[in-house]
């Protein structure tokens, strides 16, 4: 929430520089619109002084007294007669200035003269001898002449026009003063004054009164914020509790904080009901089931995954998944995995429980975020009974392939049981001489350890392994194989290669089983390789399955379409010399690791024999 507050605090301190930031520029214009107007009042009022200045022409003010015989006269007789003098002069220009107050002021009398009343002093009356300048009352009119008498009084001829703006009173005024000079002697000057009608003093007032309104806005502006920042704020807690807690429910509120409190309200009885379902669902099925949050804690435990993994149920839920399974157990780093946002499929494993008892499961891991570190959920699935339905599965398949058994080995050992008593007839006849054929013997020889093979075969593929296992690197295996196989593979000059994969985890064999399906299958592909013809053998470990795949290819002709379904039939096959139970063998070691065998093949371009063995756990 002190985002929301920080962002509101943001927000206002922005209107208010932009706000400030626009008085600035309309205080900046009206400024320079003041600043310009005063340069043209300067202008208009520098114009008429230098037409009084054209008024005079070349006399001075002596020089009118003198030529009107007014230079023995007292001072105020003086005065009152240049202004008269001067107003009658300048009769024709008051009216083209309007606004304007101009006249002259003499040096010599220190007098303002020339500018009709107010400004200038009353015109005389007759027999009156009272001083003209001191009848000037209004204290307006007095403070602009005593500003021309300062502005003019010690002046000299090489003094420049002078122009200022002053406050007289409550107003503002423009002076102007330019000197007057007569044969390089100053003599005074002519002025002119007008008022500045300052437009800014009125705006300053709207001015204040916006601002005024302003502030108040933005402290409305605050309040109305800062009701809504506790309205987000009341919303934000209670979702908080929410994550923790779903039967909280928000009480009443006001306005759109009240309408989207009873609208997560509603939210919130519709997830508890959902929830319900999925509980009731989880728990009934029979797969275990285990959810796991982005912070590890066990959020879901069903009861299947209790009694499959024999886990108690007790205070399981909240706990880190870390302290339920141990270091190098499947479980955790399955779920590692799936937390880092790797999917797994682990079709069969064989996992050991605490107690030391050994299930078959099926394990399947996917994220709950497509994000690394998020949630995940593990479903186990007993294999148990599957493998016993397989188990029988096999032993009905097996008993069916028992009547093919018998009939092939009545039909292969009939034959060598014939030329056991064909041979032992021809030593009956011989007895006497007590010379039997040294070929007879050997032949019974030959034909008793053909009889023998057959029989191990049928041995093997009849009976139950019990046979021990431990973890093995299959490239070892193949490397072993391919060893034995070498000489016949230079001899029959096939192009040989391996292509081993070198991240191959171990898995849990017994490595003469499966060097003996590896060697029956190369066997198999040498028969009908001919000569610059290609067997390669290639190992990888598939991690979406959990298992190590191992295929041995050749560029051989290929399998015939028509016998492809039967290529793994007991005693089927295409040799002269071959009883048909080497890939049927092959098949069932294969099956009892829980791994898979087929091929692909391709006429005229060879085949590809490959099986799969799940890696399964460390013993």
């Amino acid at each position: 929430m002190s985002s929301f507050k920080t962002q509101l605090i943001a927000l206002v301190s922005g209107l208010i520089l932009i706000f400030i930031f626009i008085i600035f520029l309309i205080f900046r214009g009206i400024d320079k619109t003041r600043q310009d107007l005063i340069e043209i009042n300067k202008l208009y009022l520098a114009q008429i002084t230098l037409k009084l200045e054209l008024a005079l022409w070349q006399d001075s003010f002596k020089s009118i007294l003198k030529k009107n015989l007014f230079s023995n006269y007292d001072r105020n007789k003086k005065i009152g007669f240049l202004s008269i003098y001067f107003i009658k002069l300048l009769e024709g220009e008051v009216n083209d200035f309007p606004g304007v107050d101009f006249g002259y002021y003499d040096d010599d009398l220190d007098a303002i003269v020339g500018c009709p009343p107010p400004l200038g002093p009353p015109l005389p009356q007759k027999g009156s001898n009272n001083n003209i300048e001191a009848m000037w009352t209004p204290i307006e009119i007095k403070l602009k002449a005593d500003a021309i008498k300062q502005l003019s009084r010690g002046l000299t001829a090489g003094h420049q026009d002078i122009f200022l703006s002053e406050r007289l009173g409550k107003e503002i005024f423009l002076f102007y003063i330019h000197p007057l000079v007569r044969e390089n002697k100053f003599i005074g000057t002519s002025w002119a004054i007008m008022e500045f009608r300052d437009f800014y003093e009125p705006l300053k007032e709207n001015i204040q009164i916006s601002l005024t309104v302003i502030v108040f806005g933005i402290l409305a502006a605050l309040t109305v914020g800062n009701n809504l920042r506790r309205g987000v704020n009341y919303i934000q807690n209670g979702l908080e509790r929410l994550k923790f807690d779903l039967t909280y429910r928000f009480s009443g509120g006001r306005g759109e904080i009240g309408e989207i409190a009873m609208a997560i309200n509603e939210m919130a009885s519709r997830l508890i009901k959902v929830r319900s379902y999925t509980q009731l669902i989880l728990e009934g099925a029979g797969e275990g089931v285990i959810a796991v949050d982005k912070d590890s804690e066990i959020v879901f435990f069903n009861k299947a995954a209790g009694l499959l993994l024999n886990i108690k149920m007790e205070n399981i839920i909240g706990q880190d998944y870390r302290e339920i399974f141990s270091e190098k157990d499947l479980l955790r780093e399955s779920i590692k995995e799936s937390m880092k946002g790797i999917n797994k499929d682990i079709l069969k494993t064989i996992y050991r429980l605490s107690d030391g008892k050994e299930i078959p499961l099926s394990i399947s891991c996917f994220s709950l975020s497509q994000e690394a570190q998020g949630g995940a959920v593990i479903i186990l699935r007993d294999l148990s009974d599957t493998e016993r339905f397989e188990r029988k599965l096999r032993q009905a398949d097996k008993l069916a392939a028992l009547g093919k058994l018998v009939a092939g080995v009545a039909h292969e050992v009939r034959n060598p049981i014939a030329a056991i008593r064909a041979n032992v007839q021809l030593w009956e006849k011989r007895i006497e001489k007590n010379k039997p054929s040294r070929e007879s013997l050997n032949m019974v020889i030959e034909e008793i350890d053909r009889l023998n093979g057959i029989v191990e075969k049928w041995l093997i593929f009849a009976r139950y392994r019990a046979i021990s296992r431990e973890r093995f690197q299959i490239n070892t295996v193949i490397e072993r194989a391919a060893e034995l196989m070498r000489v016949e593979i230079k001899n029959r000059k096939i192009e040989f290669s391996c292509n081993l994969s070198e991240d191959l985890p171990e898995v849990n064999i017994n490595h003469q089983e499966i060097e003996q399906v590896i060697i029956n299958l190369m066997q198999n592909s040498l028969d009908i390789l001919e000569e610059n013809s290609k067997l390669i053998i290639k190992s990888a470990y598939e991690k979406e399955t959990g298992q190590v795949k191992v295929e041995i290819i050749d560029t051989g002709p290929g399998i015939p379409l028509e016998i492809q379904d039967k290529i793994f039939d007991p005693f089927f096959t295409t040799k002269e010399e071959g009883t048909g139970l080497g890939l049927a063998v092959c098949y069932d070691i294969i099956s009892s690791y829980g791994g898979n065998m087929d091929f692909e093949t391709y006429a005229g371009k060879g085949s590809n024999f490959y099986f799969t063995i799940p890696v399964g756990e460390d013993k």
